[in-house]
């Protein structure tokens, strides 16, 4: 049931991002002061405690569902997409057994409730 939900919920993210792309692709968006509300934009500050909090939960939460035990360490960069909430994506350093590895992150917040959600979570490949 859990996994059907987290499915559920991954599939109402991604059509919302698709959407607000389509949105932003014809340049019809809402501004909020100098800003578009729809525009994915860099995330300056890594360790900015709303991003951090992102991040540690997607790490918290990608080892509950894949049973692993991965350290946080940091975020490296990421992009946020402001539509109903926060859409992150991240990319995040952990360790994992000893081994600092860079993970793919996306994860939405809603920040006036509870609710978060991670949409993936997966390695990125080293390059050799």
């Amino acid at each position: 049931m859990a996994l059907k939900t987290h499915s559920l919920s991954f599939i109402i993210i991604l059509s919302l991002f698709v959407a607000s792309s389509i949105v932003s692709a014809t340049s019809v968006s809402a501004t909020s002061g100098d800003r578009k509300v729809l525009d994915i934009e860099p995330i300056n500050d890594p360790d900015d405690p709303k991003v951090l909090e992102a991040a540690n939960f997607a790490v918290v939460e990608h080892n509950k569902l894949a049973k692993t035990d991965l350290k946080f360490q940091r975020v490296i960069n990421g992009t946020v997409l402001i539509l109903g909430g926060r859409y992150y994506t991240l990319v995040i350093s952990a360790i994992d057994v000893n081994a600092s590895q860079n993970y793919l992150a996306a994860v939405y917040v809603k920040p006036w409730t509870t609710l978060k959600v991670l949409s993936s979570f997966e390695k990125i490949p080293t390059l050799v």
